[in-house]
């Protein structure tokens, strides 16, 4: 049985009663702080964080991320920075002084991901983040910013063109960890994994019921349900694919209105009469 997973939210607010003595404590028990982004100065290569309680940390671009920077904006800012603009994120001090408080957001990931390694390696289920979408993959923040990789195969075995179409970035997908790729340090997770997904969805819907599905694939004479007639494989969600039973010819991508006629291993639809 899966274990729920025991870390705090993804989510966290700043401490506005925080000290510098707070600070230098949690630097020397190398406990995290948060703080939100504020300022970045792109010819020093630095960004100002604001810790709460008028405190501000400096935090250099390159203690920013275990990750290479990889795309820049125009203003030549690595978009993982200005992507997190403004957002509460984790730190650990490096150092405090009475005129400086410098952050290392890298050093917090590396010992984020050791315990990863070391403590979850029995199933459990992990709420993470979107952070980017793709047509046939998610990105997620698994914690402290690491990357979760969900690739199409591990949400659905649905036919699914293109998982923009469901999914969105700040959307919170339950998963579970399957793999750990050290080329690239990012976990590959899986939805399917959690639970039999297709038995529980196919339970949401009846027959008669008109839901909106998309046109993914044509159906062949020998696999159609109707020989000689046409038939597409339509997206229900992510997770069902349903046949569609069609005497037009329909274009792929269109997003149709459907009558449940039959409910199996996958939903069987018709046209409806409008």
């Amino acid at each position: 049985m899966s274990r729920i997973d025991p870390r705090p939210e993804i989510r966290c607010t700043i401490n506005d009663f925080i000290t510098r003595d707070y600070l230098v404590f949690a630097m020397k028990r190398k406990e995290a702080v948060h703080g939100k982004i504020v300022r970045i100065f792109v010819r020093e290569k630095l960004v100002v964080v604001f810790l709460g309680n008028g405190l501000y940390g400096i935090l250099s671009w390159e203690e920013f991320s275990i990750y290479p920077f990889t795309y820049y904006s125009n203003n030549n800012i690595p978009d993982e920075i200005l992507s997190l603009n403004e957002k509460v994120i984790s730190f650990f001090v490096t150092h405090v002084s009475s005129n400086r408080i410098t952050l290392s957001r890298k050093d917090h990931m590396a010992e984020t991901l050791a315990i990863f390694l070391s403590r979850y390696k029995w199933p459990v289920v992990w709420k993470c983040s979107v952070t980017s979408v793709f047509s046939e993959s998610l990105y997620l923040d698994v914690g402290a910013g690491l990357k979760g990789f969900l690739p199409c195969r591990q949400i659905s075995a649905a036919r699914i063109n293109n998982l923009a179409n469901f999914y969105h970035i700040e959307d919170i997908i339950s998963c579970k960890k399957i793999e750990y790729d050290s080329s690239r340090k990012d976990f590959i997770l899986s939805f399917k994994a959690m639970y039999n997904p297709i038995k529980q969805e196919l339970a949401k819907y009846e027959v008669g019921q008109i839901i909106s599905v998309r046109i993914a694939e044509k159906l062949s004479n020998k696999s159609s349900i109707y020989p000689n007639e046409p038939g597409y494989y339509v997206e229900v969600n992510p997770v069902l694919t349903g046949v569609l039973h069609c005497k037009d010819v329909l274009e792929l991508d269109k997003i149709v209105s459907a009558t449940i006629t039959r409910i199996s291993y996958r939903i069987y639809l018709e046209l409806s009469q409008t």
